[in-house]
């Protein structure tokens, strides 16, 4: 097991996980184990302990990029990898081994907000989510009113599970969808056929 696998055992992901995922996990586990929580002595002990290997992890994951794994010949285990004695490790798939930099760097000079759309469905038919998401960014700050991206970026991040701002984007799209005769309650507008193909 490497140092990094470590990393990612002590905040409880697996292997290779995705920024974002590394991410969630620390601040999920910081807030359990904050030693804050604790009253007895023994018990914040045992926390501040656990809380320095999660603050450890998480500097080493947050700005990693792991290796690319070249992918497996076949999907059922051989024979040989049975009786090696070694416990199966779980796999993850390709784009969750190799995820892209934290910001990504997308060419969006003098591009419309249209443009900016297309490439960023683009970008997610190539599981680069992050990028797409940059794309969209830039698109609603050149179109604030743009309310179909406001959705697909919503629809991105929720993939990525980055809930709050997704459900902060698709609130923002339903508003700038709904006409002033149109009841709040109504069926919001479904997401475009380009950001279910993936």
């Amino acid at each position: 097991m490497s140092e990094f696998d470590r990393y990612y055992e002590v905040l409880e992901i697996a292997p290779g996980a995705p920024v974002a995922a590394v991410k969630q996990a620390y601040r999920t586990l910081a807030r359990r184990w904050h030693p804050d929580r604790f009253t007895s002595l023994e018990d914040k002990a045992i926390a501040e302990a656990k809380f320095k290997q999660i603050n450890l992890a998480y500097e080493q994951l947050k700005d990693y990029v792991p290796p690319v794994r070249p992918p497996r010949s076949s999907p059922s285990r051989s024979p040989q990898s049975k009786s090696s004695g070694r416990s199966p490790q779980p796999t993850t798939p390709p784009s969750a081994a190799a995820p892209p930099p934290r910001s990504p760097q997308v060419p969006t000079r003098g591009k419309s907000p249209q443009r900016l759309y297309q490439m960023a469905a683009d970008y997610a038919r190539e599981g680069k989510y992050e990028a797409a998401i940059a794309c969209l960014g830039v698109a609603i700050g050149r179109q604030p009113d743009y309310a179909i991206a406001y959705r697909y970026r919503g629809h991105l991040r929720s993939l990525l599970s980055l809930e709050r701002s997704a459900a902060a984007d698709l609130r923002k799209a339903d508003k700038l969808e709904r006409p002033a005769s149109r009841p709040a309650n109504s069926v919001p507008v479904a997401v475009p056929p380009a950001a279910m193909a993936q």
